[in-house]
């Protein structure tokens, strides 16, 4: 008995979660919306940088490109970090398939901030 409640959600509170989100349905399909405009442009940006390989996914605001050439994703962020002031992580953290992968966040983020991030990307990415 004593697994149960802890593994599980108590039914109380299942039900109680299941009339809030019924009130704010709406609110939930405007910020897919707003998830999916983020996801297709920062997509389409990505393909400007050569140096990026990804698979395009339906979900998620994460992206996790592989960096062509990248053996060290810990130093290659931080020189993105000194470089552009844009701030993603290592794929290094994920684990060692990880390595040579960044992990870019786009959810917290506007249009006009997914832009400007993946402007200072390519510029350091595609500096001659």
């Amino acid at each position: 008995m004593q697994y149960t409640v802890s593994i599980c959600a108590p039914t109380a509170g299942q039900l109680l979660a299941l009339e809030i989100l019924k009130e704010g349905l709406d609110e939930v399909d405007n910020e897919l919306e707003r998830l999916k405009l983020l996801r297709d442009l920062a997509y389409l940006r990505m393909q400007e940088i050569d140096a990026f390989e990804h698979v395009q996914t339906k979900g998620t605001f994460y992206l996790f490109p592989r960096v062509r050439g990248c053996t060290d994703s810990r130093k290659l962020v931080m020189d993105i970090l000194q470089s552009t002031g844009t701030l993603v992580l290592p794929g290094a953290i994920f684990g060692e398939s990880g390595e040579g992968h960044v992990r870019i966040s786009i959810g917290p983020l506007t249009p006009e901030a997914v832009d400007e991030a993946f402007n200072r990307l390519s510029g350091f990415f595609n500096k001659s």
